[in-house]
């Protein structure tokens, strides 16, 4: 088992069309079904919101999770919670040896973390949706499939819900909001 290590395998079709990232069954002991957020009818806001709903209703099977931080221009739209979100992510990285990075432009990665308390997954949830990519286990085995893949900015919503938590979600997004997804078999 590998613990607070994400391994990844891509493979792109012949014109780098398709993609494929490999992870292990989940082991998490809970039926979960896949889902994709439609972001594509959402503003900003309401991808920002629907991502933090997401999280919110995974947050009590949260093992660890990983984030990057973008830099730049975008940090001038933080609000100060924002802000203070992002620097408690730094502080809690600040261990994670080979895993946490933090650049001259402001870009950062925060690692591999567990969810130790809740204002760390507070923060986790606060930023998460400006991340060009994020990701929640609900096993410390992170060659698991993950619960929950955001990808740039909240563009792509991937959640891996329980009965309980898909209910959760749609009373407040609504059903229309999130759309059975299927792997393809390669």
């Amino acid at each position: 088992m590998s613990t607070c290590v994400r391994q990844l395998t891509c493979d792109t079709g012949e014109h780098g069309d398709t993609a494929r990232v490999g992870y292990a069954a989940p082991d998490d002991a809970k039926s979960r079904d896949a889902f994709l957020v439609d972001t594509e009818v959402m503003g900003q806001e309401q991808r920002e919101s629907a991502c933090r709903v997401a999280l919110r209703a995974v947050g009590a099977d949260a093992v660890c999770f990983e984030s990057d931080i973008p830099g730049g221009s975008r940090r001038a739209e933080w609000t100060s919670e924002h802000h203070a979100a992002v620097n408690e992510l730094l502080w809690a990285g600040r261990t994670i040896v080979g895993r946490h990075r933090l650049e001259r432009s402001g870009y950062a990665q925060t690692g591999i973390l567990p969810v130790s308390n809740t204002a760390l997954w507070e923060a986790f949830v606060t930023v998460a949706p400006h991340a060009f990519d994020a990701s929640v286990w609900a096993t410390r085995d992170t060659d698991q499939e993950p619960i929950v893949q955001i990808s740039d900015e909240s563009q792509s919503i991937f959640v891996r819900l329980t009965p309980a938590q898909h209910a959760e979600v749609i009373a407040v997004i609504g059903s229309e909001g999130l759309v059975p997804y299927q792997r393809r078999r390669l």
